[in-house]
């Protein structure tokens, strides 16, 4: 393999520059565990899946479930599917099945790959099912496809306000552009990076490309749940320097035992509002360790801006989201998509070299969501966020709240329309009203208020009934039952006179 020049044209160009720099570095492994593969071993064996997947017909243009517990095999399954020219669309074991099945109808795929753990859940599904740990060879027929930058890498399935899921668009060219010659958080050949989030969340992205094609190693979180108490001798195991968590996650951590990022050089978090409070803590209990403020929807590949926090900066505003990634572009805009000065509140526009191609067979949502800017000077296309920014006059952003209804919950995009949807599926529910509400101990929490007119069903029928159609984060801790929701003058729901939950009452909670 001969090095290569210029920028690289595509993921697999990219890694395939790796292997070719440092074959033998090791390129993979699992926190308490044993085993390594390099990067040629790591290549091989995404070859030999690229390989099978040709054989069954996967081409370019065509997408692969890809679901299966964290594990060398999932890395390479990735490498695999996109050397064969297609798509990867990741699904976590432990979504509902009737949400798995409509991510499988949306996205069409020609086949899935799977473990011995997830086997059984595509059992009778029109797919052509393949366990990366029986492939052995990759037979003299396989010709890899040229890939380019504007083709399709993955499909990010996040929540949709209509109760129906929908996927980002996510190119070779995006996850290029979030990993190559980064600004906020350079990683090295030496580093190393935890993959510690589900695949099907955009925080992979980074994790895991981040490592693979900047010649550093992944290292896996440990498998099964990692707690608190346990999550600093992970990382002490493989000597891990770079970690993302989302804000809930580093918060809880702080809460509970800070000295686990005591080895890291770098700390990045986001997904929802950073306390400083917590931050203080990290300063002061592992002084000089990097501290990264990440900010960013799935639909601009996992991050729009970024704020590297001082060892001695003043917190006590809050944290910013920061200044753009390399590449992005970003506007403030009033409710006529003109731009708005410096220091007054606005929605956040943001398009560039990360932002995706639209939704998955949703050009309606694409058209809505994905606009084209008329103020003189503006090219390209930008996405619009729904997210109210400022920015400074040092030309730093700060993140004022969501000018829609949707929310984050530790770490997870959550559009309450999709749990409302649901409930009012219920043959026992009415109407459903769905919020955040923050309880007495200062958690956040998803509130749901139903009218169920023939009597509130058992908390538990419907915490199964939600269970087997949204992921666990979309369940409401609390229902509360009424005889009418409340409305404004106009006849529309009053969300600010619904009624708040008596958080030292277990009655309400499911």
């Amino acid at each position: 393999m001969t090095a290569a020049t210029g920028a690289a044209h595509s993921v697999i160009d990219a890694f395939e520059r790796q292997v070719a720099a440092q074959p033998d570095a090791f390129a993979v492994t699992q926190a308490l565990a044993a085993g390594t593969l390099t990067y040629r071993e790591l290549d091989s064996w995404s070859r030999r899946i690229a390989g099978a997947l040709t054989k069954v017909a996967v081409g370019p243009g065509d997408r692969v479930v890809i679901c299966m517990s964290r594990s060398p095999a999932l890395l390479a399954s990735m490498l695999g599917v996109l050397r064969a020219g297609a798509a990867y669309v990741p699904i976590q074991a432990t979504e509902p099945e009737q949400r798995r099945i409509g991510v499988v109808q949306d996205s069409a795929p020609v086949a899935a790959l799977v473990d011995a753990e997830t086997r059984a859940l595509f059992a009778g599904r029109p797919l052509v099912i393949l366990d990366p740990a029986d492939v052995r060879s990759v037979g003299p027929a396989f010709r890899p496809p040229v890939i380019g930058p504007a083709d399709l890498a993955a499909l990010m399935f996040t929540s949709g306000s209509s109760g129906r899921p929908k996927a980002a668009c996510v190119t070779n060219g995006n996850i290029l552009n979030l990993i190559t010659d980064a600004n906020y958080l350079p990683i090295r050949h030496t580093d190393r990076v935890l993959h510690h989030a589900s695949v099907a969340f955009d925080a992979s992205l980074f994790e895991v490309w981040g490592a693979l094609l900047n010649g550093a190693l992944s290292v896996l979180s440990a498998a099964g749940h990692v707690s608190p108490n346990e999550f600093g001798h992970m990382l002490r195991d493989k000597y891990v320097n770079i970690v993302f968590l989302t804000a809930a996650q580093f918060h809880q951590q702080v809460d509970i035992d800070p000295t686990a990022f005591a080895g890291l050089d770098s700390l990045m978090s986001g997904g929802e509002v950073l306390s400083p409070k917590h931050v203080d803590v990290l300063r002061a209990t592992v002084p000089g360790i990097q501290f990264v403020a990440g900010y960013g929807p799935t639909e601009n590949t996992t991050l729009v801006s970024c704020h590297r926090v001082g060892q001695d900066e003043d917190l006590s505003g809050g944290i910013p989201i920061g200044v753009p990634v390399q590449n992005v572009h970003v506007a403030v805009v009033d409710p006529d998509g003109e731009p708005v000065a410096d220091g007054a509140p606005g929605e956040l526009w943001v398009g560039g070299a990360s932002l995706t191609a639209g939704y998955w067979k949703r050009p309606e949502l694409t058209a809505q969501k994905f606009v084209h800017p008329r103020w003189p000077g503006a090219s390209g296309t930008y996405y619009r966020t729904g997210d109210r920014v400022r920015r400074r006059g040092d030309g730093v952003y700060e993140f004022l709240g969501r000018i829609d209804r949707q929310f984050k919950l530790r770490g997870f995009r959550i559009e309450p329309e999709e749990i409302e949807h649901t409930l009012i599926r219920h043959p026992g529910v009415a109407k459903a009203a769905v919020e955040p509400r923050t309880d007495h101990r200062g958690d956040r929490r998803i509130v749901a208020w139903l009218v169920c007119p023939r009597g509130m069903p058992p908390r538990a029928e419907l915490r199964a009934y939600l269970r087997e159609r949204v992921p666990e984060h979309m369940v409401p801790s609390v229902l509360i039952g009424l005889e009418q929701l409340p409305l404004t003058p106009n006849g529309k729901l009053d969300r600010r006179a619904l009624p708040e939950p008596d958080w030292t009452s277990r009655s309400f909670h499911v």
